[in-house]
């Protein structure tokens, strides 16, 4: 529990919170009230999915690298960190 959490959201609508979860793809919109300006991620690239819980209702359990949570760090870690490396056109890793 942080207090700062619970002042921003004191100040957030119940819209609002909707339009930022619900709205959020490759953009999240402005919420005036807090401040946040429009935001966009042309690329579209996302992290992996890394969570280790599964559930019957998650839609994305395909994403996930492994129950086991020390083989998926791992996976996890390389991929997520594969983008900051040097890149030719074909995807290799510059030398």
């Amino acid at each position: 529990d942080d207090e700062k959490w619970d002042l921003l959201l004191d100040q957030l609508t119940v819209d609002e919170m909707t339009s930022v979860v619900n709205d959020a793809a490759y953009t999240t919109a402005e919420v005036a009230s807090i401040s946040k300006p429009e935001t966009s991620d042309p690329d579209g690239w996302y992290a992996p999915a890394c969570d280790t819980h599964r559930s019957p209702f998650a839609g994305r359990n395909f994403e996930y690298f492994s129950e086991d949570p020390v083989l998926g760090g791992k996976i996890c870690s390389a991929v997520a960190s594969a983008p900051k490396e040097p890149r030719d056109d074909a995807g290799a890793p510059d030398e």
